[in-house]
């Protein structure tokens, strides 16, 4: 048995001890970072939830833990790790679009060391629905939808004071044509500077990212203009299937993605949706992705007459 399946069998025999009835879990297999593993389980008259569980183990833990004793530094170490948990739990508290964190006891997480390892664990609402996996072929007016359901999403972050920053379909969930956010590891407030220790490093998922996330540098002030970006990546790997194997440096590349576009529909529609929208979601430049978000929703209402 490997030594995460241990994990999980301690952590779930602590909540159980903890009065949370678990009838049953099982870990799941999906792609997550931050040596995240994700567990869902089932509580008794109540629903399935998702448990996950990161490792928040300090380099320097294996070698100052031979008597199983963390001192002070590798403590602050292991909080200093958890920040982008914190984050991530705060924003979902502030933000009703995103799962809701289940209290454990007095608390909405807590830490495990599990022999050389340390671990912080949550557990959170699961959305009903599935990883955004894209079919064959998607409709004008199901790009459309997809479109407008990001934005009312990014709007309810933004009015709540939160950029995600992390935007992309293993973060998306889909059941029955609505589409949900999952995951804010990598959020940031609005209202807080960016704090990092080397300028010019990036934040995100490489394909996914936002241009000015490519070279962040200290001080940097967010806004929902940054979520835009991803969103008009994802529509055109939607519409344009041709798309989702172009490298990234070309899925980036605004005179490709056009070409590419008009190459697999050339109606009216289509060139209304890519003028309209999906050419400003793309912008190398933040500030002309549109002004504010509602200045996108209603600019989709407005093609959505155009093309009944």
């Amino acid at each position: 048995m490997r030594k995460i399946d241990n994990v999980i069998k301690t952590i779930i025999g602590i909540l159980k001890e903890l009065n949370l009835k678990i009838t049953s879990y099982s870990k799941l297999n999906v792609r997550s970072g931050q040596n995240k593993t994700i567990v869902c389980i089932t509580i008794e008259n109540e629903k399935e939830y998702i448990l996950k569980i990161v490792d928040v183990t300090p380099e320097e833990m294996m070698l100052e833990n031979e008597n199983g004793e963390i001192n002070e530094a590798i403590k602050l170490e292991i909080l200093s790790l958890s920040q982008r948990i914190f984050n991530e739990l705060e924003m979902s508290k502030k933000c009703p679009n995103l799962p809701q964190i289940r209290r454990i006891g007095d608390d909405f997480y807590k830490y495990i060391i599990f022999k050389d390892k340390a671990f912080m664990y949550y557990i959170e609402e699961r959305i009903e629905g599935t990883m955004l996996s894209y079919k064959d072929n998607y409709t004008i007016e199901e790009v459309i939808s997809f479109i407008e359901q990001m934005a009312i999403n990014i709007k309810i972050m933004s009015e709540s004071g939160y950029v995600h920053r992390d935007i992309k379909p293993t973060n998306i969930i889909v059941n029955n044509g609505k589409y949900n956010l999952i995951d804010g590891g990598i959020c940031k407030r609005i209202e807080d500077d960016e704090n990092i220790t080397v300028t010019g490093s990036f934040i995100g998922t490489s394909r996914y990212l936002a241009p000015e996330q490519e070279s962040v540098s200290t001080n940097m002030k967010w806004t929902f203009q940054t979520d835009l970006y991803p969103v008009g990546i994802i529509a055109t790997e939607m519409f344009v299937p041709k798309t989702r194997h172009l490298p990234n440096k070309e899925i980036r590349d605004i005179q490709i993605v056009a070409k590419e576009w008009f190459e697999k529909d050339n109606s009216e529609s289509s060139k209304i949706l890519f003028k309209k929208i999906v050419a400003n979601l793309l912008n190398e430049i933040r500030a002309l992705r549109f002004n504010n978000i509602d200045e996108l929703i209603l600019e989709i209402k407005k093609i959505k007459e155009v093309i009944k």
